[in-house]
């Protein structure tokens, strides 16, 4: 017997067509974003479902709805309707909508499960700084493309594998290596996502299940996932972020219509996503400075969920990304004392912060944001195609990215933890000490490989924690 749909949140837009009355009246404000892109031209603006649980439901549904209103309307409805329009009620619209809607419900109950303290404090530094260690150990041992296959060897991934292997007959590889991340394993895994947040109904079709599933792999992992890795692209994106960080762009919220409101300069796409992101991001980080170091810090009364002290992953990241000295190990080796003494208020302190300032409302809703202003940003559309860059602007976005990032150093930095950096000849408030310490803090960004293996193992870590059922218990 067939399953059938359950009552859905979206069902209370359906107004009978007997009720409908015409036009809003002029002084009514206008009906939100998603209601129009959803709902039929002559239907009446209606309340919008809810959809959170939260009680952060009312600043978020509205963002939710209008994202999911416009990825509908740029990426599904052009192909659905075609030259004939076969939803002029667009219940085709609203029926992916409902399934959508489910989705995002049950990602809500995994996330608020989440131990945030663990993966920020913790599991995502220790990734960055094994990262950065088997990079410096590969090219230790050796150069160019054998230092790649070094790499991808340290960090050896079911997924990930190289091209261009070395033949019989020789021992150098016949042409560039580039790393690819295998198919079967990302169908394998969407498949099973799916299987865990789709509804019911929508679970047994399998020929649903499986369009859904070639389009994530297709066109998420397919074109989005190798663009994103490359490393002019993240030169470019990390280049735009500081760049607008220096000249304060203009701050404005989400128009409702998105006509008024356009991306930085410079950020399209997933990049103007991932950059509005970044600035909050970055905004946060400052932002827990100023709480460690203010004068009566409230401590929480649970403890820290972490089993080591918060501030050793630290430590073991900040002595993998910058340049090895005897300073830099004398002064790391200094903090460690009175940080492990303090170890049981500033466990506390950070994770408070995480559950305080970075999961919280405002987190969500400037990650909304961004997504809406970054991947719809003309007016709603998105940002035509961007031809990928030739190797002279592949350099320039490096360059602007190295040369960014050293703005943003500290002048007597590289002088007083690495004098080895800069040179007598250089006067003191030279660029180039800083830049040699920025291309060295950048330097895996270089490489596609390492950028690659980088975002496979994050999305196995985040997987692995929004979704632990799905992890594999390590042989013995």
């Amino acid at each position: 017997m067939p399953t059938r749909r359950t009552a859905s949140p979206i069902r209370s837009w359906e107004t009978p067509r007997s009720s409908l009355s015409g036009p809003n009246n002029a002084n009514s404000s206008p009906a939100p974003l998603h209601q129009r892109i959803l709902l039929p031209s002559s239907a009446t603006a209606t309340k919008s479902p809810r959809i959170l649980h939260s009680s952060a439901h009312s600043t978020l549904d509205p963002l939710l709805l209008d994202l999911i209103a416009l990825a509908l309307r740029a990426y599904v409805t052009p192909w659905y309707n075609g030259s004939i329009s076969r939803d002029p009620d667009k219940d085709f619209l609203r029926a992916v909508t409902t399934v959508l809607v489910h989705v995002v419900q049950a990602l809500e109950v995994r996330l608020a499960a989440l131990d945030w303290v663990q993966l920020v404090t913790r599991d995502v530094p220790d990734l960055l700084a094994a990262h950065y260690e088997d990079w410096d150990i590969a090219h230790e041992r050796a150069e160019g493309e054998a230092a790649e296959r070094l790499f991808d060897h340290l960090q050896s991934h079911i997924a990930v594998s190289l091209s261009a292997p070395f033949t019989e007959s020789t021992s150098t590889p016949t042409s560039p290596i580039a790393a690819s991340v295998d198919k079967v394993y990302l169908r394998t895994l969407v498949d099973q996502l799916l299987k865990l947040l789709l509804p019911p109904e929508d679970l047994h079709a399998e020929t649903e299940r499986a369009i859904v599933r070639e389009i994530l792999v297709g066109v998420v992992f397919g074109t989005v996932y190798n663009r994103v890795t490359q490393p002019w692209f993240l030169h470019g994106l990390i280049a735009k972020q500081l760049e607008a960080h220096e000249i304060q762009p203009r701050k404005t919220p989400v128009a409702d219509s998105l006509a008024q409101d356009s991306a930085p300069a410079g950020s399209t796409g997933i990049a103007g996503m991932i950059s509005n992101v970044g600035s909050h991001l970055v905004s946060a980080v400052a932002a827990v400075f100023s709480f460690a170091f203010s004068g009566t810090p409230t401590l929480p009364a649970d403890p820290p969920t972490t089993k080591s002290p918060i501030h050793e992953p630290s430590l073991a990241l900040a002595r993998a990304v910058l340049p090895r000295s005897a300073l830099l190990d004398q002064l790391l080796r200094t903090l460690y004392l009175p940080l492990f003494l303090l170890s049981t208020p500033l466990d506390a302190l950070v994770s408070s912060f995480v559950r305080t300032r970075l999961a919280t409302e405002s987190t969500a809703r400037a990650v909304l944001q961004g997504a809406i202003r970054g991947m719809f940003p003309h007016e709603g559309w998105p940002a035509p195609k961007e031809e990928d860059p030739d190797d002279e602007g592949r350099e320039e976005l490096k360059r602007r990215c190295e040369e960014a990032l050293a703005r943003t150093l500290p002048e007597s930095l590289p002088g007083l933890l690495f004098p080895s950096l800069p040179t007598p000849s250089e006067p003191p408030d030279s660029l180039a000490p800083r830049l040699r310490l920025a291309q060295h803090l950048l330097r895996p960004l270089a490489s596609h490989t390492a950028n690659v293996h980088f975002f496979v193992s994050l999305i196995d870590l985040v997987v692995g924690k929004v979704f632990p059922e799905l992890l594999v218990a390590p042989l013995d």
